[in-house]
């Protein structure tokens, strides 16, 4: 079955005809496109029709909305993409006359972290998660405790979570839980590339070593990953959050 890449997901922004809502005013959603500005990398994961199936990449998103980028898909195929980020009250819009339905986003209060969903026109479900680039990123920025949650679509689906606790050097020691109810010990090592990119360089890893990416928002507390399981052509979706020390349910409470 033909997965659809990254020409094909986008190849509808390359012909928007939007304008940008409000402008720089704000708006109901409380966000302007001049909060989307800036570098972003972005995972993508499918479901149903197309499934398996991911795909990675980066766009660069100026003031006014319009973006330009690259990726690759689960296939290997590069493509670039270009576009316009529209800004309405009920958040932010990427429309085309090929979709099936407009993909609808929302961003995070520190603008660094943007959710989209849509269906595709071939009735697949597409969630696609952006992260914003900070200028650099070091080592020092994975130490800490992280919990992470692995999507993965099959054959026969399955999910993980894993605590983990990540030392300066790259190297982690964790726990992980699957969905079939096991538990187990984990180890290994991560890099990070001065862009964000996150690869597993050795022992427990979400994907396989040749394949799984993850990039890291300009917060350091969000990393969003990609990839093919170890056993098999399963895709994955993999999320990581950096712990505080505690939390409450302040912490949850959010003014628009």
């Amino acid at each position: 079955m033909r997965r659809k890449n990254l020409s094909g997901i986008f190849f509808e922004l390359s012909i928007l005809t939007l304008v940008v809502l409000g402008a720089l005013a704000p708006n109901a959603y409380g966000v302007v496109p001049a909060d989307i500005a800036g570098t972003w990398s972005f995972n993508s994961f499918v479901s149903g029709l197309k499934a398996p199936w991911w795909e990675r990449g980066t766009l660069t998103v100026e003031p006014d909305g319009t973006f330009s980028g690259s990726g690759t898909d689960s296939n290997g195929n590069p493509a670039s993409v270009s576009g316009t980020f529209s800004v309405s009250s009920d958040g932010i819009v990427i429309s085309g006359a090929d979709y099936a339905d407009a993909p609808l986003c929302r961003m995070d209060s520190g603008n660094a972290v943007l959710v989209c969903t849509h269906f595709s026109e071939a009735g697949s479900s597409n969630l696609t998660i952006f992260t914003k680039r900070t200028p650099s990123y070091s080592m020092s920025n994975l130490a800490g405790s992280w919990e992470a949650s692995t999507l993965s679509s099959g054959p026969a689906p399955w999910w993980a979570i894993m605590a983990e606790t990540i030392y300066p050097d790259g190297t982690f020691r964790g726990t992980v839980n699957l969905s079939e109810g096991s538990s187990t010990s984990v180890s290994g090592q991560l890099s990070i590339a001065p862009s964000g990119a996150i690869t597993c360089l050795a022992g427990f890893c979400p994907g396989s070593l040749d394949s799984f990416t993850a990039f890291m928002d300009q917060g350091k507390t969000v990393s969003v990953g990609t990839g093919w399981s170890i056993p098999g052509r399963e895709a994955l979706f993999s999320i990581m959050a950096k712990q505080a020390a505690s939390y409450a349910l302040d912490d949850l409470a959010r003014c628009d």
